[in-house]
């Protein structure tokens, strides 16, 4: 909701000008106010409470995932588990691998280092890999 807002409060920034007068346009340019408001709300509210160092000594190899557990996936599956990712990592890997930002968005985006991004990046892919293991256990 604030998203909306923030668009329809600042809608004379859209300078088509710059953006052009397409629909396409003016979807990324509101995509970048949710995503930015997004970021915003996160530092706000999460900013201590998700430790960036949740994995533990089991997590330190590379789990086996069945394939065949990836390929009976639904999307709301997947959605689950990308939402069960702690704050940090899930906010990485969703302007990383949904919306394609660079490392380098994402760490002036975040205020945060580059390299910081990368290790959040590969942290949520383990994460996702442990939880598709634990899945495959179960199933298997």
């Amino acid at each position: 909701m604030d998203g909306f807002m923030k668009i329809f409060k600042n809608i004379a920034q859209y300078d088509m000008s710059n953006y052009a007068v397409s629909e396409a346009a003016f979807k990324g340019w509101s995509k970048r106010v949710f995503i930015n408001n997004c970021i915003n709300y996160s530092k706000k509210y999460f900013s201590d409470a998700i430790s960036i160092e949740e994995l533990t000594e089991q997590q330190q190899y590379e789990p086996a995932i069945n394939e065949e557990i990836i390929q009976t996936l639904g999307y709301q599956e997947i959605i689950q588990l990308v939402m069960s990712l702690p704050m940090s990592y899930k906010t990485v890997f969703c302007l990383h691998i949904i919306d394609g930002y660079s490392h380098q968005e994402i760490a002036n985006l975040l205020g945060i280092n580059e390299g910081t991004s990368k290790s959040n990046l590969f942290k949520a892919k383990r994460h996702l890999q442990l939880l598709l293991s634990s899945k495959s256990k179960l199933n298997g």
